[in-house]
């Protein structure tokens, strides 16, 4: 079967354009969804950056506002002692909360817990052997890190929710305040935080997957405009073909008409010309006929007038009684080699 036969033109052109344009719209589409299915990622590591950089600035921001209270309360309680300030600041520190689940807690740097609103029972206990769910000591790693980096250091570790026995990864920020040696920490946990970017990259999920199907409904409405195209431009396509193989048949049936009525005509010519060659052959053997009359009567003119003399002068002879038989005998021979003459010229001519 011939794909490209005059009969499968017609599909060929409306189904040329959609393959092609559907091919095209596979291809960036699916280019598209890969493009974007790697700025998903990037953009969801992106995100996590971000969101945990912002919860590390809130992290700070929160005990950084407990310092700045502290310091302020001590600079300004000149008539307070020095342990009921730190029982009222201790108090006021336990209230705080932000956040979905974030407080506040301190140690001292002898590993003392000083405050915590959740652990009440173990408030000025030495708090050094408290593990957390990966068996290690937070306590000692809070405050020694602390004592390393007493501006802010971060850490992480698991802990128990308010409420809750199951334990969860957390990330806590610890200061140092020198004046009283307290190491005061908070912490958010990462449970939370990973909620907040899966809820995030879900949004940025949502945003890429109604982009794309805008992108897939564009493609689509277009192949949709490609196929009419097409369908139409194949009809007028089509309209010229059946109209060119009419006219093609038309003159073909013409040709074939012109063709008989040729070989007719060449047959009436060749008679024509056929009986013209007769007459002409006729008319020439008749000139021929003619010319050589002409030349017998141009040779016979001279024996003609010589016999026609030679009776004259035997009739003159004759007349005035001077013919004798000798005379007629030589008129006689005269004359008879004048027409043997002329019967040798007829001779001639006739072979």
């Amino acid at each position: 079967m011939n794909l490209f036969s005059e009969k499968n033109i017609p599909k060929l052109i409306i189904l040329t354009p959609i393959i092609t344009a559907v091919l095209i719209a596979f291809f960036v589409i699916n280019f598209f969804i890969q493009t974007q299915n790697d700025y998903f990622e990037k953009e969801s590591y992106r995100l996590e950056d971000i969101f945990l950089t912002n919860q590390k600035k809130l992290l700070e921001k929160e005990l950084n506002k407990v310092i700045h209270y502290i310091e302020h309360h001590v600079k300004n309680s000149a008539n307070l002692s020095e342990a009921e300030l730190k029982k009222q600041l201790i108090q006021y520190i336990e209230t705080i909360r932000y956040g979905q689940d974030g407080y506040i807690w301190i140690h001292d740097t002898t590993y003392f817990l000083i405050a915590h609103p959740f652990r009440p029972d173990s408030i000025n206990t030495y708090d050094i052997d408290l593990q957390d769910a990966m068996d290690t000591f937070i306590t000692k790693k809070f405050v020694d890190e602390t004592i390393k980096h007493p501006k802010g250091t971060f850490i992480e570790y698991y802990w128990q929710k308010p409420k809750d026995v199951h334990f969860s990864p957390k990330l806590g920020f610890f200061k140092l305040y020198e004046k009283y040696n307290w190491v005061i920490g908070t912490g958010l946990y990462i449970t939370d935080i990973e909620k907040s970017i899966y809820q995030s990259k879900k949004l940025l999920e949502k945003r890429i997957d109604d982009y794309i199907q805008v992108v897939v409904s564009i493609s689509a409405f277009i192949i949709f405009i490609f196929g009419i195209l097409s369908y139409m431009i194949s009809n007028k396509i089509n309209k010229v073909l059946t109209q060119y193989r009419q006219n093609v048949k038309r003159k073909e049936l013409l040709l074939e008409d012109l063709n008989k009525n040729l070989e007719r005509k060449v047959q009436i010519a060749i008679k024509e010309i056929q009986d013209k060659d007769k007459a002409m052959i006729h008319q020439s053997r008749l000139a021929i006929m003619g010319s050589m009359l002409s030349m017998i009567a141009h040779q016979w003119r001279q024996p003609l007038s010589k016999v026609s003399a030679i009776l004259m002068e035997l009739e003159t002879a004759t007349k005035f009684g001077k013919s004798n038989d000798a005379m007629l005998i030589q008129s006689i021979e005269e004359s008879n080699k004048h027409l043997s003459y002329m019967s040798y010229t007829i001779d001639d001519f006739k072979n």
